[in-house]
């Protein structure tokens, strides 16, 4: 009687061993798996671009050094994180890192610029600020400037950075530049106007090529020159951030770069 107590004793104690057992493999099997991730937040910087109604923001990028060169290779979430309150709203990143080795969608560090996050309500007459309350230069896409002759039609907008190309032909330069489309009254002669939100910019260069005129826009340092494609670009800076007019004539306009550089200087003159 005794001896099968004992084994009915030993039963339990089996059991519970096997579960331990179990558990432990699993949490090794958690800690290997899991165990090289890393969860932590970075202040926003500026400038950011406000949406026309006030409810997107888009931040030019992940300030550096916000992870190691190690974390660029493995798999990188980053999400905007906004804070509403009744006069303020603040903004910072989240990021998280895994190992390459865990597999899932790989990134460049590089490739987080133009992140979006979406308010409750818009944004209005509240400062924005990052996550310890400093403010936070902005822009807003509705008021930002913009050529004011009236024969011009604007045809649309919008946004490119290095992980958003722009939908036309061209280089988005910049980590985010807001780009406009316009049309003159004839429908035949195209205009776009690239506006980086990077904080600072250099005065625009004049390489030595023919066509190319160095001139001012607006008291500005400003450079015309031809596009390679029949057009011309005028650069210059305004605010401390790099202002770029394409100017795209039809095809048989029989204009010279120089005649084109002077009728771009001038539109480029009415972007206020």
């Amino acid at each position: 009687m005794r001896a099968t107590e004992s084994r009915r004793g030993r039963v339990p104690l089996v059991v519970l061993g096997v579960a331990v057992a179990c558990a432990l493999v699993g949490w090794v099997g958690y800690s290997i798996a899991f165990g090289g991730i890393k969860e932590w937040n970075v202040d926003a910087q500026g400038p950011v671009l406000v949406s026309a109604d006030g409810r997107t923001l888009t931040l030019t990028g992940v300030p550096d050094p916000a992870w190691t060169p190690e974390d660029c290779f493995g798999s990188l979430t980053v999400d905007v994180v906004t804070e509403e309150h009744a006069a303020t709203v603040a903004v910072h990143f989240h990021l998280g890192s895994a190992p390459q080795e865990q597999g899932g969608p790989r990134g460049s560090c590089a490739q987080f610029t133009g992140i979006e996050g979406d308010l409750a309500h818009p944004l209005g007459m509240r400062t924005l600020t990052d996550a310890h309350g400093r403010p936070l230069q902005t822009v807003s896409e509705a008021t930002a400037p913009r050529p004011r002759d009236p024969g011009l039609t604007e045809e649309g907008s919008e946004l490119c950075s290095a992980a958003r190309p722009r939908s036309q032909p061209g280089v988005c330069r910049g980590s985010l530049a807001l780009v406009r489309f316009y049309r003159d009254t004839s429908g035949q002669t195209r205009w776009m106007l690239y506006q980086s939100l990077d904080p600072t910019a250099p005065e625009p260069d004049a390489p030595g090529t023919p066509g190319t005129q160095r001139t001012a826009v607006n008291g500005a340092p400003a450079v015309c020159r031809s596009d390679g494609d029949g057009g011309v670009v005028v650069d210059w800076t305004a605010g401390g951030t790099a202002q770029q007019l394409e100017f795209s004539p039809p095809s048989d306009s029989g204009a010279t770069a120089d005649q084109l550089c002077t009728q771009a200087v001038a539109e480029a003159r009415t972007v206020s």
